[in-house]
């Protein structure tokens, strides 16, 4: 009866003229889909610190919206977990389309799909071109898709870079990244990491075999892979937690290196994890005094710490999972080859009780109620030192969302397998407080906000839609130390073809005697058809004397590069970003920029060598 009903309001709709299929499969040859760029888009324009997401959590989080662009995720419990960690939904909307399904069944179309209650109808157009509608018994050929990507990255006058990537994947079944790279200076391809993995919908749930990432809980204790960090978006506060998978940047600090599987059957899932790597460190006759993270071995020096620290680890985890409630322990062993000689205190003291071992005991938990969702992560390490983070997060029935989080460390607290960061400060407790909601039918707004002790942030961005020839968004952080603000002004004249215009500014230094910089930009996209090429292009002047005055803005780059340029001195900013589609299996990537500073950001004077400071990329890609 339920399903009648439904079907005849999607009649309705159909015959009101306001459904339409979107769902199309990314064509061999095609680029990123659109959908996907928006969405990285989003995340990274909220980086005004530069302190965001690195261009290697991001090459993690896309061959999987790439294999959904390819094959669509159906709407099963599995196919909405993965959507879910993957940044996709947020809780609620995990909810929501549960609820929705343990009463109606999967959606059988897009226009049903957009009926589904609890999500935003602009939300659920995002997803569409990621869900596959099924009716039936409808068996998906699979396929392998193999690409192999070749980069090479120029700074004129300085050594070159060449990164070269081949992945193959049967889309949500099995891949396979290998990654190689030469950093500027170095002697041929100084890092390799490849790693296989098997997904299965038996007992043996996944299996990774070489290098991988794990993310557990709210990351205090076992997590090296990415994490969204959003300012304007309350939803991305909430870390999700996934099985481990196989580690695609090239990134050489952050990858386990072993073996990883995931088993259980039911309410009940285990993983078992087991790395051993070498480290780069700086080494002393009393062990080594600090770990190097740069993963440039260009000297004999460099080349000497290379991986002159072994680590190994053991990792085990267990989760509960009944409805809309989700529990979980984290154990993770430490061994390294050499005691820590350094000179930070609470590590040494930490040798003093455990020697070369360290480890952690995390438990971690959601629980959804109705409209309201409370989590968090509580954790110990092998000096039970203790580390806290909780929250809440509401929704109302309009689709206002505010987010509240409570986040403490305490001094000292050790745990070396995450790379995830703490809002607060050792020994200083945090809060968070976030929201959004919309003021009309065409304005949103979103306020973020960090209180502690010693620090506080806020920030606030006002979205104006529909409303002028164009979208509108007004977007400001003020913390301790500087404020920071921006306009933007987006608009399609036509189909092939987008305009933005940015304005920006930045304060600082104590109130009356502020230093100031600014940047202005404009930025052409375009696409020829004719020649299968698109085509991004910027003009920006700046100015910022003072390292506090820095801005950061957003850049389109090659495939699977994200860029945030620092503008940073006086001058002028320009880039020419082409991508081509020689033939189904073949495209090219071409991307000149360069920075022309009128005064040294240094010193303030004028320059007095060369002024152009610049770079050339070049990319390939060939599909089998």
């Amino acid at each position: 009866m339920c399903r009648r009903i439904l079907w005849l309001l999607l009649c309705s709709c159909s015959m009101a003229g306001h459904m339409h299929m979107v769902y199309a499969q990314n064509k061999a040859g095609a680029g990123m889909h659109p959908a996907i760029l928006l969405f990285i888009q989003g995340i990274t324009e909220d980086d005004i610190d530069g302190t965001g997401l690195g261009e290697g959590y991001l090459e993690e989080l896309l061959p999987y919206l790439e294999s959904l662009s390819i094959k669509g995720e159906v709407l099963s419990k599995e196919g909405i977990k993965r959507l879910a960690q993957n940044g996709l939904l947020d809780p609620f909307e995990e909810a929501s389309l549960y609820s929705y399904i343990g009463k109606y069944g999967n959606p059988m179309s897009l226009a049903e799909f957009l009926l589904v209650p609890g999500i935003e109808r602009k939300k659920l157009f995002l997803l569409s071109p990621f869900i596959r509608f099924e009716t039936g018994s409808e068996i998906v050929p699979r396929r392998v898709h193999t690409d192999l990507l070749l980069r090479s990255t120029v700074d004129i006058g300085k050594p070159f870079l060449f990164y070269s990537k081949a992945l193959a994947q049967i889309p949500g079944k099995a891949s396979f990244i290998a990654v190689a790279e030469k950093d500027p200076g170095e002697h041929g391809l100084d890092y390799f990491s490849a790693g296989a993995s098997y997904c299965g919908e038996g007992f043996i749930r996944n299996l990774v075999v070489g290098s991988y990432t794990a993310r557990e809980g709210q990351g205090l204790v076992l997590w090296n892979g990415f994490s969204l960090n959003s300012l304007t978006d309350p939803s991305a506060v909430v870390k999700r937690e996934y099985d481990p998978t196989v580690y695609g940047s090239a990134d050489e600090n952050r990858s386990f290196k072993g073996l990883a599987t995931t088993f259980g059957k039911g309410k009940w899932v285990f993983d078992l994890m087991f790395s051993s790597r070498g480290l780069d460190a700086r080494i002393t006759p009393d062990g080594y005094t600090s770990l190097l993270v740069t993963g440039i071995h260009d000297s004999p020096v460099t080349i000497e710490r290379k991986k002159s620290l072994d680590r190994n680890m053991v990792a085990a985890t267990s989760n509960y999972e009944a409805g809309s409630l989700k529990l979980g322990l984290v154990f993770v062993g430490v061994s390294q080859s050499l005691p820590y000689a350094g000179k930070d205190t609470f590590e040494l003291e930490t040798n003093k009780i455990a020697g070369n071992k360290r480890g952690n005991l995390s438990l971690h938990w959601k629980k959804v109620y109705g409209k309201l969702l409370w989590y968090g992560e509580g954790a110990l390490d092998i000096c039970k030192r203790g580390a806290l983070v909780t929250g809440i997060s509401a929704r109302s029935k309009q689709g206002s969302l505010v987010s509240l989080v409570v986040d403490y460390k305490q001094k000292g607290f050790s745990n070396p397998l995450t790379t995830h960061k703490q809002q607060s400060r050792e020994g200083l407790p945090a809060l968070n407080v976030s929201a959004t909601t919309k003021l009309s039918k065409h304005m949103d707004i979103s306020i973020w906000t960090l209180l502690a002790l010693d620090y506080h942030k806020i920030a606030c961005k006002l979205q104006l839609n529909d409303c002028l020839p164009g979208d509108v968004s007004w977007f400001t952080s003020v913390t301790k130390e500087r404020l920071v603000s921006r306009m933007d002004y987006k608009m399609n004249p036509s189909q092939n073809l987008l305009l933005q215009t940015r304005g920006q500014v930045s304060a600082a230094g104590p109130f009356g005697n502020h230093s100031y910089g600014y940047n202005l930009q404009q930025d052409v996209v375009f696409k020829i058809k004719r020649l299968a090429m698109d085509v991004s292009a910027r003009f920006g002047w700046f100015s910022a004397d003072e390292w506090q005055n820095r801005l950061y803005s957003y850049e389109r780059d090659i495939l699977y590069q994200f860029r945030s340029a620092l503008y940073y001195g006086r001058g002028f900013r320009w880039y020419l970003n082409l991508k081509a589609n020689i033939s189904r299996n073949l495209d090219f990537w071409f991307k000149y920029g360069s920075f022309y500073y009128t005064m040294d950001k240094k010193n303030g004077s004028d320059q007095s060598q060369d002024p152009f400071v610049s770079e050339l990329k070049f990319q390939m890609r060939i599909r089998f």
